[in-house]
């Protein structure tokens, strides 16, 4: 398996959840025309951190940005019981064109480019 010496970076509602995250299980498409950027991320927490949907999602290599959006799905999987009981979450991500499938527009707009309706 080939090793890297990139720092990853993963940050989930605003805190860094890198010393959670699987690496192995990490991974990041870029869409390619109108269809968006998605990220897989899995977690183990023993700490009783509860991913929750909506919650923003950053990545980073190297300090460089690859992704942002938002939990879309989460599915949890318990590892363990009684005082040892760890939590692998799975997150499937959507980048923040996730928020545009929530807005619905009524209006008609005629000889207007996008940015002077936006």
């Amino acid at each position: 398996m080939p090793t890297t010496n990139h720092a990853v970076v993963v940050f989930i509602d605003g805190v860094d959840r890198s010393s959670s995250l699987l690496y192995d299980a990490l991974s990041v498409r870029v869409g390619v025309g109108n269809t968006g950027n998605v990220a897989d991320i899995q977690v183990v927490e023993s700490r009783g951190y509860i991913p929750q949907a909506w919650d923003e999602v950053l990545v980073t290599v190297n300090g460089t940005r690859i992704f942002g959006g938002y939990v879309a799905t989460r599915t949890a999987t318990g590892l363990a019981a009684g005082s040892s009981r760890t939590v692998q979450w799975s997150l499937a991500c959507r980048d923040w064109s996730m928020l545009l499938d929530k807005i619905i527009v009524s209006d008609q707009f005629a000889s207007m480019t996008d940015a002077n309706i936006v």
